[in-house]
């Protein structure tokens, strides 16, 4: 990795200046509560059961989200599952950020990639969320984590397989305020997010 990927630490400001990057919910046991979306009646999809962020092979800009979590009474199976020892299973943690519009990565793969999150999805520990402050800078910072640099980026802070939000919230990166400048990048994400629908 060149010496100027890593001076890049000092000269630009973290992710965490510009999003929030929280981990999201561990049910305890994934068998019981998540099920693929033709496992469920359609009747009960978006009423009891909700799209959640799992983990997956690594994708740039865009991925199908194709296992459901059950949300009955607002999750309450999930909050309230506990061991033989009355101890609570389940994590919720982060529940003000559930249901946002936002962006996700998983926690584990080859290599770090970010993909969009939509609006009505549960984030899980495998698959965390990135909430920018101002939602114009979305698509920018969605750009910007896909590419090369915040690649090696991500490679410096973890060299592992793991993407955890504090290692992602530390990825250096500029969000310029020049209107050309944005305009081009959302080009090209909308560009690359139209390919991977094809």
């Amino acid at each position: 990795i060149p010496h100027e990927i890593y001076r890049a630490f000092g000269k630009f400001s973290a992710l965490s200046s510009y999003s929030d990057v929280v981990v999201g919910i561990q049910t305890g046991d994934d068998e019981r509560f998540c099920r693929l979306w033709y496992e469920i009646d359609s009747g009960d999809v978006s009423k009891d059961y909700l799209t959640a962020v799992f983990g997956g092979e690594p994708q740039k800009f865009y991925r199908d989200f194709p296992l459901l979590i059950n949300w009955a009474k607002g999750g309450a199976e999930i909050m309230n599952i506990c061991d033989e020892h009355g101890k609570l299973r389940s994590r919720p943690q982060n529940r003000g950020y559930y249901f946002r519009e936002g962006l996700t990565f998983i926690y584990t793969g080859a290599y770090f990639s970010v993909q969009l999150l939509p609006r009505q999805s549960i984030i899980t520990v495998a698959g965390q969320g990135i909430f920018p402050f101002d939602k114009c800078d979305k698509l920018i910072i969605l750009g910007i984590l896909n590419s090369y640099l915040s690649l090696c980026f991500a490679k410096i802070i973890n060299p592992g397989r793991f993407f955890q939000a504090g290692y992602v919230s530390s990825i250096p990166l500029s969000v310029s305020s020049n209107a050309k400048d944005k305009n081009l990048i959302e080009m090209a994400v909308n560009s690359a997010i139209l390919v991977k629908l094809q």
